[in-house]
């Protein structure tokens, strides 16, 4: 049996039922929640000067992608190789069981070098194609 999340969007609050109680978040809102918040969890790192910078989740400490982090760098080939592998592996983890269809990641780098743009297409089990756009920073 799957685990049941809340539905709670992005910079936003919990969502009420018609009841009045909160919502259960099911299907693609449970991909989509577990992407997102893999890709803007900053894990436990080191600053530009050497000191350590304590992870947002204090009890998984090397999860999370840290997107927040990456702003100001110039994306090279070697680290959109990198982050195309780590995309990938979140959007596995995050699309829960489907193994028929795994997901498709996109990481290519905008007219400006210091943006990239990431695509993910994930299909959930029963469903259609879903579609992920992002862009860092």
């Amino acid at each position: 049996m799957a685990q049941k999340q809340l539905f709670l969007e992005l910079n936003g609050d919990f969502v009420l039922n018609n009841n009045g109680g909160l919502l259960w978040a099911e299907n693609w809102d449970v991909i989509r929640q577990n992407f997102e918040r893999f890709f803007f969890t900053n894990p436990a790192t080191n600053s530009v000067s050497g000191l350590p910078q304590p992870a947002d989740w204090i009890f998984h400490p090397e999860f999370g992608l840290g997107a927040n982090t990456m702003l100001g760098q110039v994306f090279g080939q070697a680290f959109i190789n990198v982050l195309q592998q780590k995309v990938y592996q979140a959007a596995l983890a995050a699309s829960t069981g489907n193994s028929s269809v795994p997901p498709v990641v996109t990481v290519t780098r905008a007219t400006n070098p210091q943006q990239i743009n990431i695509q993910v297409v994930i299909t959930p089990t029963g469903q259609d194609k879903q579609t992920i756009n992002l862009t860092l920073p």
